[in-house]
């Protein structure tokens, strides 16, 4: 499921795996002893890149989901890598920090060139499943040389005192347990935006699959909201209809 399309914001709510990888407890309490507070999941992708897209170059993820301005946030960057990368496609530039007061999220000419003649740039070689964490103010870059693209999962973990978050479309019959009151805050408290950066639509998860979805939240919330979540979901079964119906029926 993670390797559908080439930049799927929705991966949490279609793979099982990449749900337990984001609420592992472990990786929870890391980020949460590096940032000095309670944390809250700021955003998750799945992506395939290809030699020709440049949309990873040079950047830090220290900057707010609402206009990509760099902001005051604290957090962490974790990427598992999907294939195998021996090539070292992906790339950090040790040393680098972009800070709150720089405006950019993007380093400029100087800076590059001192890491290059510094040799500063650190070719990252993992093997498939390998898991790389770094500050989020730290600069890097994804860019496939020549070959087949390159998968992986990205999700940021921020601290919730500074940080902003994206809401969460979820699956619960991915838990295994009964969510604990951290965990319940970890994926919806703190400041969030009710979209994804790009934005998607409900087109993003397949068809059947966010029926399900809906369906299995339902059975979970109280009977007092069932009414306005049957509303919901039919206003969200209307739309993925006509789109549906809409991309079969082709111009004469």
């Amino acid at each position: 499921m993670l390797r559908l399309g080439n930049f799927n914001t929705a991966a949490i709510s279609a793979s099982q795996a990449a749900f337990h990888l984001v609420t592992d407890s472990c990786l929870r309490r890391l980020a949460s002893e590096y940032v000095n507070d309670d944390v809250i999941l700021k955003c998750s992708r799945s992506y395939k890149i290809f030699s020709s897209q440049t949309v990873f170059d040079w950047h830090a993820d220290n900057k707010s989901p609402l206009d990509s301005s760099v902001d005051h946030s604290h957090g962490l960057v974790f990427v598992m890598f999907l294939e195998a990368d021996h090539d070292g496609y992906f790339s950090v530039a040790s040393t680098s920090r972009n800070l709150s007061s720089s405006g950019h999220d993007t380093p400029n000419l100087g800076q590059i060139n001192d890491w290059n003649q510094n040799n500063l740039v650190h070719k990252i070689k993992a093997s498939k499943g390998d898991l790389l964490v770094f500050s989020q103010d730290v600069f890097h870059r994804h860019v496939i040389g020549k070959g087949a693209g390159k998968a992986a999962f990205w999700f940021q973990v921020v601290g919730i005192t500074t940080g902003v978050g994206e809401r969460q479309l979820l699956d619960l019959s991915f838990l295994k347990t009964e969510p604990t009151p951290s965990l319940i805050k970890y994926l919806s408290g703190g400041s969030r935006i009710a979209y994804a950066n790009p934005r998607t639509s409900v087109n993003t998860v397949g068809f059947f699959r966010l029926i399900s979805i809906q369906l299995y939240t339902l059975q979970r919330i109280p009977s007092s909201l069932a009414k306005s979540s049957l509303s919901f979901i039919k206003s969200n079964v209307s739309s993925a209809l006509k789109w549906r119906l809409k991309s079969l029926v082709r111009p004469r």
